[in-house]
């Protein structure tokens, strides 16, 4: 999982710093361009990160990320 987002901020055109993770939650310290707002990095790594979890297995077809987020500048 860490991996595959850190890819995907990379093709958004940022660079993740730091990926880590626990059971419920993630963290992410990255770098954004100056062409993408906070909001559309999240939703830009929710959307096909929540696809290709589900994908991977049938116990995982009921994932989902919390609604909203915390970020810090």
């Amino acid at each position: 999982m860490h991996g595959y987002l850190a890819t995907i901020c990379r093709d958004l055109g940022g660079e993740a710093l730091l990926v880590g993770s626990v059971a419920d939650h993630v963290h992410i310290v990255a770098m954004l361009p100056r062409t993408l707002s906070q909001a559309e990095l999240i939703e830009g790594l929710k959307k096909p990160a929540s696809k290709w979890i589900k994908a991977m297995e049938v116990r995982y077809c009921g994932f989902f990320w919390q609604r909203g987020c915390d970020v810090f500048p």
